[in-house]
């Protein structure tokens, strides 16, 4: 992947940048998301893509440079570089609620300034959709009062608030967009957020799925090229000052997630139900209403296709780790035992 010193030299043999297409900066770039957003805005070859981000990236392509591994030097960065738009991806993760609102406030302000400074003034925010909203029986529009109850979902409306006052005392213009939950290949599956790929890693690896509830919760589970889809779609609708969410708009509880994993994948396996000490949604589906009228959105992955492309994924990502005689008899396992070599693990 190129770096900044490198553009000039790109731009001025007439190959890599192309100087008419959208150049979008993404802040945190290279987690889940901002990688599967880089990949589906360059195959479009309509964009050229900048990141700053903690992490370098191995998805190396002439039209996404990176930039810095620190927002702090945003301003020098893009000072010769006419950015479109900023897509801030970043959660920055404090050991109590008053402490992470602080610091993610405070890191917020810092963006917005340097973007401003840098004459960036359009600005896009992933706030979350599955989390400020709280309990809602119901589908939820993006007007519904807020009322999150836990510390991520607190963060994240007080950023969201934050924003919208700086953009229009600034003359900004903004986006917030409320994810539903995001899933696909290449999310952590050792993390805690992700269900569909931490529970087939967890089957995959230790016959079990560990599960906090009862399995009632409902979700909204979007694919991630779905969620790919819906952020271009939103890069090119020139609607700004709104917010949208971004979901399936179907409602799934986590034991039917289950239920589809074991259809999908014929495999067996424990499921363990724990007790969640920390008050736990019960509800939360996504309206879509306005995405799709403002944008003409559609998501087009079904759940069952979603949890297949992600399964498929994991044994090939993984498939050193897996043990053999697990997947003796699977038959999506034999359609890659041609393909990919397998050490078996005991």
């Amino acid at each position: 992947m190129p770096d900044m010193f490198d553009l000039y030299e790109l731009q001025n043999n007439g190959q890599g940048m192309i100087l008419n297409m959208m150049n979008v900066l993404l802040i945190g770039g290279n987690g889940f998301l901002g990688t599967h957003l880089q990949k589906y805005l360059v195959e479009k070859k309509e964009y050229n893509i900048f990141i700053i981000d903690i992490n370098n990236s191995d998805y190396i392509t002439p039209n996404i440079v990176f930039l810095s591994n620190t927002v702090n030097d945003l301003d020098y960065r893009c000072n010769s570089i006419s950015i479109d738009i900023a897509v801030v991806l970043v959660h920055i993760k404090a050991e109590n609620t008053a402490n992470e609102v602080t610091i993610n406030i405070n890191y917020c302000e810092l963006v917005l300034q340097k973007l401003n400074n840098a004459g960036i003034k359009k600005v896009i925010y992933f706030s979350s959709g599955g989390r400020v909203y709280g309990n809602y029986a119901q589908a939820i529009q993006e007007h519904f009062p807020m009322r999150p109850i836990c510390t991520y979902g607190i963060t994240k409306l007080m950023v969201e608030t934050y924003i919208e006052r700086y953009c229009q005392v600034n003359q900004l213009d903004y986006l917030i967009v409320r994810p539903g939950n995001p899933y696909g290949s290449g999310q952590n599956v050792i993390g805690t957020q992700g269900l569909v790929s931490i529970t087939l890693w967890n089957i995959l690896r230790y016959n079990t799925a560990e599960i906090w509830g009862n399995g009632s919760e409902i979700r909204d589970y979007v694919y991630i090229s779905d969620f790919c889809n819906a952020i271009e779609l939103l890069l090119k609708s020139n609607k700004w000052n709104e917010k949208y969410n971004i979901g399936s708009g179907n409602s799934i509880t986590t034991n039917h997630v289950l239920q589809c994993i074991k259809n999908i994948t014929d495999l067996k396996f424990n499921v363990i139900y724990k007790y969640c000490k920390t008050p736990e949604i019960a509800s939360n589906i996504l309206d879509i209403t306005k995405l799709n009228k403002n944008t003409g959105y559609t998501p087009y992955v079904t759940l069952q296709e979603g949890i297949l492309s992600t399964y498929r994924f994991l044994l090939k990502q993984y498939k050193s780790e897996i043990p053999y005689n697990k997947l003796d008899n699977n038959s999506i396992w034999k359609d890659f035992a041609a393909t990919i070599g397998v050490r078996r693990v005991n």
